[in-house]
Parts: structure tokens; sequence; C-alpha cells
């Protein structure tokens, strides 16, 4: 059994928070960050203003890591529809000080992304686990679990994971990130406090 950072019970295994706090630096993570904002960066057509960084700890506090790991069992019960985060939603600090509250995809701060990684070699679709998404309508998307997959998503797009069936046990890495804009003016905002 999995306990998440505020001590609920979530079902799952998880890793330590001394691995966990480990993760940010991690050669494999540091190149998955390159990747994304090679790949972000593609798809926006801009190569300058879009650099994939860890979510700082000063967005919604030390609690929250900027990489965690999951891996849902099929013992495990019914996961709920949850968002990874929004920025109209941050906590007071130097985050919400330097940005103000606001709509994740309104071009008015750093976007929030998740990046979930499949960390499995096998996987048989019988086994389920799959990423659910709720759209605005109520309808869901499944997504086919493909072992090394990635999925990169707005952080407040509502999602769960599938239960897996029979003897699957799912293994996933996910990043909270958003750009280096972002991390720098948050510095600044800090040292100013600071002083």
């Amino acid at each position: 059994m999995y306990t998440d950072v505020a001590g609920a019970a979530t079902g799952g295994l998880g890793l330590s928070h001394g691995i966990v706090d480990s993760l940010p630096q991690h050669p494999a993570v540091l190149e998955l960050l390159r990747r994304v904002t090679l790949y972000l960066r593609d798809v926006n057509g801009d190569q300058s203003k879009v650099t994939a960084t860890p979510m700082p700890k000063g967005v919604y506090g030390e609690e929250i890591p900027p990489v965690t790991g999951n891996a849902p069992t099929s013992n495990d019960k019914p996961y709920a529809w949850h968002i990874d985060g929004d920025p109209l939603t941050t906590p007071p600090g130097p985050f919400s000080d330097c940005y103000g509250r606001y709509g994740n995809r309104s071009g008015e701060g750093p976007r929030f992304v998740s990046v979930l990684v499949y960390l499995n070699e096998e996987w048989d679709e019988a086994w389920e686990g799959r990423t659910e998404f709720l759209d605005r309508d109520g309808e869901v998307y499944k997504t086919k679990v493909t072992p090394g997959g990635v999925i990169l998503l707005d952080m407040d797009i509502t999602h769960r994971v599938e239960t897996p069936k029979t003897r699957g046990v799912r293994y996933v890495s996910e990043r909270r990130e958003h750009s280096v804009r972002a991390a720098n003016r948050l510095a600044q905002t800090v040292r100013r406090e600071r002083e």
C-alpha cells in the first residue's frame, strides 16, 4: 500500500520519499526533460520560449514532489478522477505572488504539464490498467498502455488510472513541469522577499 505525501493510503506500490527526492537529478529524468523540451519546441514552432523544467517546490510547497512514481496493482480499489495541478489553484506563496492565478492554457503564465512514462518492459492489453481521460461532456477516453510509452498532458486535464486486471502491475513515473522562465522569475521573487 502506497501512502501519498498527505498521508492518505492510495493503493498500488509507490516510491519512498528518499527515492522521490533524488529523482529530479537522475540522468534518465534529465534526458526525458531534454526530449520533452525538444518535442514542445518542435510542435510550438518556437525554439526559444519553451523549456520543460521540474515544478519548483515554491509552487505547491515542499510536500508535493516534482517527480513521483506509482504502480497500480490488480488488488487496488478503483482510482478517483483527479487533476495533477492548475495555476488557478496555487496556494499563496512566491509563485502566486509573481504570476497570480490564471487559466493553464491562457498564455498568462507558465503552462503546467505532466509527463507520464510507462516503465513496464511488457504489457498485455487484457491486463487493462490504461490511463483514462474525462472530457467536459463526460465522455471517457482510454489510452493503450505501451511499454516505454509517454503521455504528455496539461496538468488540469481530468484523468485516472484504470485498475489493472489479473497479475498486472503498471509502473509509471510522473513529472510535473513548467517553463524555465517561470523558475527564474520565482527565484528572483524569493530573493527579493529574503532581502
